[in-house]
């Protein structure tokens, strides 16, 4: 029944891989679609039965409020909506969530330490599940989007580490804008590094410039993948802004290939206010291109638009406006207008202090969260002096039946463990039974082998004596023959049928004796053959045969009837077909050669 249930609230706790609702709405947030966002939030999550559900669905609900101004009281709420329904399930996933949830709260208000804790709890819960690649690679990415919005002289290894996690998760999950987004910012890294490393050689910098431009063109291809529309027309309009920013590093500069870039931009977010900042970025572009040109006039023209716009929308980032005064402040500078261009700059240090103003407001925001933390915080030390109250009640009837039942679980322990020694004491004296017989047949298997060892030994030196025997005889006949020719030539009578007659018992001692290397050794002319570097001939065999019985040349040279330097001869050729070195010894190595 516990299995059953437990593989029935994994798959009625769906992870974020399978849950099509949660990337949904993650798409929707991405394309800043925020009335189909919030429907599904709430009818899909907040209605949901199913308290986890609940809590992803406050969890995005910050997310979704981030995006809107004066709403941070509900991003408070529900906050603890979702912490108090993550503490009620004791679910350690929901309490993933509402990290998650907390992650993005502190990154709004660009909190370092608080920010760092929860996003690092949120991933390390995560990590514990295989199919939760699309809440680490989203969880990668906010670490990366913080620490690159307010750490400017960070580690780039750590930055490097967030990216690559980022695109890691993504191709896990499957889902084609997660993908699309890592391999945008794995491409915005080494586009920024190309600036950041002006002391590099050209060819690590081209190196830097390449790298950005495939990962630019990976995001492209899946941008295209992108099925939601408004999603894809980000994805894509995002493309076509980076790429022609990659374009003004190249050199020789492609001032066409920039410009339909500029277009590409234009013709996807013109008129669309959620793309606002885009048609902003693409105009200020265009002016900057233009001013490198020469060309004032139509620089003018380019970023007097994105003035406009800077000016009056709402969904613009303080940066991109202060861009936009900058450059051109300084376009009018050079033109000689500088009435104009300190107009500008007192525009951009409004803009500045505006920035800091909402800051102000954002720690305010900040200083209510804590207030409503101490708050709860006072509400949960009071149940818990309420409970220990019950407890305490409760505490003398616990102690009495604990002791009884510690009274009856000791006698029973004692039974049990004198029991226990008892079969112990059995098995103890078993074993050692057992291990005296595997002693004694391990002695009697020791001493057989022993015995064919030494009756082994014991043949062999057999062996080797009549192979001495049958040498000495072998001598004896070739003293014999030498004798015999001796006589030859001093009595020219003596009949060539009894020469040849003893020639040949001098070639039967010969088999003999191959016979009896046989019976001594069966194996010489085998390793014979392995050691030798050259193919052996039956002369050479004959030869190491000759060795092996400890013969002289002068012997080898009476049984073979030739000259003993052909004999020396060939004993050098068989060293150098055996492989031996000038100064081994021939002889020596065939008799120790087993």
């Amino acid at each position: 029944m516990i299995v059953i249930l437990l593989l029935g609230s994994g798959i009625l706790h769906a992870q974020s891989d399978k849950d099509e609702d949660q990337q949904t709405l993650y798409t929707l947030l991405y394309a800043k679609q925020y009335p189909q966002a919030k429907k599904i939030i709430e009818d899909k999550f907040l209605r949901s039965n199913d308290n986890s559900r609940k809590v992803i669905g406050y969890a995005y609900l910050v997310n979704y409020y981030s995006f809107s101004k004066d709403n941070e009281i509900k991003k408070i709420e529900a906050l603890e909506k979702a912490k108090k329904l993550a503490k009620a399930s004791k679910d350690e996933l929901d309490d993933a969530y509402v990290e998650f949830g907390n992650a993005l709260y502190y990154e709004n208000l660009e909190l370092n330490d608080p920010f760092v804790k929860s996003v690092n709890r949120s991933i390390n819960i995560f990590s514990k599940y295989s199919d939760e690649n699309f809440m680490l690679s989203v969880l990668y990415f906010i670490k990366y989007r913080f620490i690159n919005r307010n750490y400017i002289n960070v580690e780039n290894e750590y930055v490097q580490s967030d990216i690559i996690q980022t695109n890691k998760y993504a191709k896990k999950s499957g889902n084609a804008l997660l993908i699309n987004h890592s391999y945008n910012i794995l491409a915005y890294y080494y586009h920024k590094k190309f600036y950041e490393n002006k002391t590099k050689t050209s060819d690590e910098r081209t190196k830097l410039l390449d790298s950005a431009d495939i990962y630019y063109q990976k995001s492209y291809e899946f941008a295209k993948k992108v099925i939601e529309p408004a999603a894809q027309k980000k994805a894509l309009v995002t493309y076509f802004s980076n790429y022609s920013s990659l374009l003004l590093a190249i050199t020789p500069l492609d001032k066409q290939k920039c410009l339909d870039m500029y277009n590409n931009v234009l013709k996807l977010s013109l008129g669309d206010t959620q793309l606002i900042d885009f048609t902003c970025g693409a105009y200020n572009d265009m002016g900057y291109l233009y001013e490198a040109m020469g060309d004032y006039k139509l620089s003018e023209k380019y970023y007097l638009k994105a003035y406009d716009i800077a000016i009056t929308s709402n969904n613009l980032g303080l940066t991109n406006k202060i861009a936009v005064f900058d450059n051109l402040s300084r376009l009018y500078q050079r033109m000689g207008q500088y009435g104009k261009a300190f107009h500008l700059e007192r525009r951009a240090r409004k803009e500045t202090e505006m920035s800091i103003e909402k800051l102000t407001n954002s720690t305010r925001s900040l200083d209510v969260f804590y207030r409503t933390e101490r708050k709860n915080q006072l509400i949960n030390q009071l149940e818990k002096e309420k409970k220990s109250l019950v407890r305490e009640n409760l505490l003398y009837l616990g102690m009495m039946l604990i002791s009884i039942v510690a009274l009856i679980f000791l006698i029973r322990l004692t039974k049990f463990r004198q029991k226990l020694s008892m079969q112990k004491n059995e098995l103890l004296e078993a074993e050692k039974q057992e291990t005296q017989l595997i002693l004694q047949l391990e002695r009697e298997e020791k001493a057989r082998i022993k015995a064919e060892q030494d009756l082994l030994v014991a043949n062999q030196e057999k062996l080797k004596k009549i192979a001495l025997t049958t040498s000495m005889r072998l001598n004896y006949k070739t003293s014999f023959i030498k004798d015999l020719k001796s006589r030859m030539n001093d009595k020219p009578d003596i009949k060539l049928q009894q020469i040849l007659k003893e020639d040949q018992l001098n070639d039967n001692d010969f088999s003999e004796m191959e016979n009896l290397i046989e019976n001594i050794d069966p194996d010489f002319h085998k390793r014979l053959k392995e050691v030798s570097k050259s193919r052996l001939s039956n002369m050479d065999f004959k030869y190491a045969s000759y060795l092996y019985l400890n013969m002289s040349n002068q012997q080898i040279a009476n049984i073979l009837k030739v000259d003993s330097n052909t004999v020396r001869v060939t004993k050098y050729r068989l060293k150098q077909k055996i492989g031996l070195g000038k100064d081994e010894d021939l002889q020596a190595y065939i008799q120790n050669l087993n």
